[in-house]
């Protein structure tokens, strides 16, 4: 029996050419970037502050080659987080290949402005927080 209770993996990224029909990426062009190409924070839609959602540049895609794959380590107990064109512009998937033994995933996701106050689904997002908190 093994003695290591999660094993690593490997994350594979692949672009994303199919259009924006999928993932709610139409609406991308419309969110604005949360951090600048510093890493200064631009807009947190979760603080109010006096910066207004449309006062700040949308994010804008990237031309992509279909032949690009990326490959990225995952030692066991590591964190990813995916933002701006690794998170709109690209796929990820583990594969079956890259799985060794047992591993456990937890994955975060927030909302994207659709769905937050003021956006076009508001209230699909209300209530998806409504029924959420009926979880814990």
């Amino acid at each position: 029996m093994n003695s290591k209770i999660n094993s690593d993996s490997t994350l594979t990224c692949i672009p994303y050419l199919e259009g924006l029909n999928k993932y709610n990426l139409n609406d991308v062009k419309s969110y604005p970037r949360i951090l600048n190409e510093n890493g200064t924070i631009l807009y947190n839609p979760f603080n109010n502050c006096d910066m207004k959602f449309e006062d700040v540049e949308p994010y804008s895609f990237l031309e992509q080659n279909a032949e690009d794959i990326v490959r990225i380590p995952l030692p066991r107990r590591s964190l990813l987080v995916f933002y701006g064109q690794a998170r709109y512009q690209w796929e990820h998937c583990i594969l079956r290949e890259d799985i060794a033994d047992r591993r456990v995933v937890i994955a975060y996701r927030e909302f994207t402005p659709t769905y937050l106050s003021g956006g076009r689904e508001c209230l699909i997002g209300q209530e998806i927080i409504s029924k959420a908190t009926q979880f814990w």
